[in-house]
């Protein structure tokens, strides 16, 4: 026998690790659901087509979640974290323009990005491209691209019973006890104020968008930034406009810290959201506003402790409670829960929103972050 050392290496059959390599692309394309991947796929074609090939080249790859390389001629490679969603709306906006800000490069892939938020993103260097052929791709000295104007031929409507009232409900349940959940159908049901039934449909359709995953007592929130967004949305849409009660002013006047006094020492169910909470939870600002969260029952009770008016321009928003059990899952006495806050701040549409609300998810709901 010779006495040489023998390589230790295995010898690895190339087609093997080329048939490797295609089944993981395959397992991490499937982690994205069918209208994502035919979003992903329509987009690529569009920026392949669109973007000049005799300066770059575009391909997605997936690590798990889509990432797009955009290669130079001259070898430079940048990869972009995709963020992928069906339709963009205002009230979102900042959430996601926040998580973009996160990365060291992300795009925005959507069907369809309408001209005043087109404008915005460009405005912050934010880059997106959508199915209707809508780009904004910037690399300083070596690439600018940006068309906008193109309209689809239908709307991009996000058809899921997610994004309602009740969709909010489950979905503030699921934000206030999450990461991990360890609960029955019946138990959500009980804390969240809706039928066996309605759970039942809405965590399944949770399920097919790979939001949420497990079963029986166990559950697993997987994509805390996609649910955050989605509860936004219904929140901000279809629950939260149905609980106001009117804006008012106080004998208070500007000093929001007197009325949070006032509101702290009393023994009801009075709860504190929006820019006033947020400076409690963060002092990352001079609070301006405040929406007020009250117990209908009490509603009147609540008016005459804290001397509040009626008042078309007031800077006190009041609401009745859709969760009475919302204060106990709160991080502080008297303020609302935190997703609570972020989406009152966001409609607030405040340049000093991004920061505070980023703040926000950093201390309280970290798990939220892309």
């Amino acid at each position: 026998m010779g006495g040489g050392i023998r390589d230790a290496r295995p010898i690895v059959d190339p087609n093997l690790v080329q048939q490797y390599h295609l089944f993981m692309m395959h397992e991490h394309f499937k982690s994205l659901n069918k209208a994502e991947r035919e979003l992903v796929t329509r987009i690529l074609t569009i920026l392949k087509d669109r973007l000049p090939q005799d300066i770059v080249t575009v391909e997605v790859r997936y690590e798990p979640r889509p990432i797009l390389r955009i290669r130079f001629k001259d070898g430079l490679a940048i990869d972009a974290h995709c963020y992928i969603r069906s339709q963009l709306r205002p009230s979102t906006l900042p959430l996601l323009e926040s998580a973009c800000r996160e990365k060291r490069h992300a795009i925005i892939f959507t069907n369809f990005v309408s001209r005043p938020i087109a404008e915005r993103l460009r405005k912050g260097k934010i880059w997106f491209a959508d199915a209707c052929g809508n780009v904004y791709i910037e690399v300083p000295q070596r690439l600018m691209f940006f068309t906008i104007g193109a309209t689809p031929h239908k709307h991009y409507l996000e058809r899921t019973n997610i994004l309602t009232e009740n969709g909010a409900k489950l979905m503030f349940y699921l934000l206030t006890h999450g990461p991990e959940i360890e609960a029955t159908y019946r138990n959500i049901a009980d804390d969240s104020g809706l039928s066996l039934g309605s759970v039942s449909i809405l965590m399944k359709a949770l399920a097919r968008q790979r939001i949420v995953e497990g079963a029986r007592r166990n559950y697993r929130i997987v994509d805390g930034e996609r649910l955050l967004d989605l509860w936004t949305q219904a929140y901000l849409e279809k629950l939260k406009p149905k609980r106001f009660l009117g804006r008012f002013i106080s004998l208070y006047r500007k000093d929001l810290s007197k009325l949070k006094e006032a509101v702290q020492k009393m023994k009801l169910s009075v709860g504190l959201s929006g820019e006033l909470a947020a400076e409690v939870l963060t002092g990352y600002l001079k609070a301006q506003s405040v929406d007020l969260w009250v117990d209908l029952e009490e509603f009147e009770e609540v008016k005459t402790k804290l001397r509040l008016m009626k008042s078309q321009n007031g800077n006190i928003r009041v609401y009745t409670h859709f969760n009475l059990k919302a204060l106990s899952w709160s991080p502080m006495d008297k303020i609302m829960p935190v997703p609570v806050v972020i989406s009152d701040f966001i409609e607030i549409d405040d340049p000093r929103c991004l920061e505070t609300v980023e703040e926000l998810q950093k201390r309280y709901l970290q798990w939220t972050l892309g």
